[in-house]
């Protein structure tokens, strides 16, 4: 394994550790921030491990082609979460749906992440981007 996946394995374990001190000798009102940090925690594990065993220890093959492909993928990403920000604005303002900021957050957010490998997937299928 390299280095840094022992480095993400060790602050996953220190994540772990810091919500089992919280939980054991905080007070109540920490719960969230215990579940919080055990839901951080599990993720880069998990993200970590199946890194690993996707790539088997072989760090995935960086060139020109794939830099520009991510680089393409991330700016599509970025202007489509304007869009849906302006959408959101419109259902807003024309009351079709009562929205949180923690509702409206989470979909822009999931939608950004989601729509960045979206087109990362089509974009390297499709073959180079111009």
């Amino acid at each position: 394994m390299e280095r840094k996946t022992w480095y993400l394995l060790a602050f996953s374990a220190i994540v772990f550790l810091l919500a089992a001190l919280i939980g054991f000798y905080g007070k109540d009102k920490q719960e969230n921030i215990t579940t919080d940090l055990v839901a951080i925690g599990a993720a880069i594990l998990a993200v970590t491990v199946a890194r690993e065993l996707l790539y088997k220890g072989k760090a995935p093959v960086v060139d020109e082609r794939t830099k520009k492909i991510v680089r393409f993928a991330s700016s599509y990403s970025w202007w489509l979460s304007y869009v849906l920000i302006a959408i959101l604005i419109l259902v807003d303002q024309f009351n079709l749906a009562t929205l949180s900021a923690q509702s409206v957050l989470g979909l822009v957010f999931f939608f950004m992440v989601f729509s960045q490998f979206a087109l990362r997937f089509y974009f390297e299928r499709k073959g180079d981007v111009e």
